[in-house]
């Protein structure tokens, strides 16, 4: 079922996405799809972590130092596929009406950013399940602590969890701690 709401929804909105370019938006409808597709055919799956900056949202860090003294500047901009697809994800219940999937973000950012995040998309945050960033954790991807620490801090199992990053070198640590699958966007 998901997968044919997704594939309406990207191809939908494929044209609209504004934050890529044209080769950028096919790459990430087409990662989209793969994980939609493992979704599908794989039921053990939980967990959806999701990285912030290039998954998420697209910004410069620049905008955000401007934003810490603006408040009212918005530096960040939705990645309008991937919103759609979380907004999928947190809205598929089973037939008690739980969540089938929870979610979650895993990211290399400080507390002042992640505020900043906060007040511009409270009600977008508010459907994930937890959010930890590096400067909670203590670590930046790609070293494992900060994985272990998502994984402990939430008792999330990496068999039953999907990542999706835009860093290779973030999805290969990822990949070793056991995660099943891991998206490039």
């Amino acid at each position: 079922m998901i997968k044919r709401i997704f594939l309406f929804l990207t191809i939908a909105n494929w044209l609209a996405v504004t934050s890529f370019s044209a080769e950028k938006s096919v790459e990430t409808v087409y990662a989209l799809n793969k994980v939609v597709m493992e979704l599908d055919n794989n039921k053990n799956i939980k967990n959806v972590v999701f990285d912030i900056g290039g998954v998420l949202f697209n910004y410069e860090k620049e905008d955000i130092r401007k934003a810490f003294n603006d408040p009212n500047f918005n530096p960040f901009k939705p990645i309008d596929s991937v919103h759609q697809f979380v907004y999928q994800l947190a809205n598929q219940k089973d037939s008690s009406g739980n969540k089938i999937y929870k979610l979650y973000i895993l990211s290399n950012w400080v507390n002042k950013s992640l505020n900043l995040l906060k007040n511009h998309y409270p009600d977008f945050l508010e459907l994930f399940d937890g959010i930890v960033i590096s400067d909670e954790a203590g670590a930046n991807k790609p070293d494992p602590r900060i994985y272990e620490f998502l994984i402990k801090k939430y008792d999330i199992k990496p068999h039953e969890s999907v990542f999706i990053d835009d860093q290779p070198e973030n999805m290969k640590a990822a990949e070793r701690l056991g995660f099943i699958i891991n998206i490039s966007i």
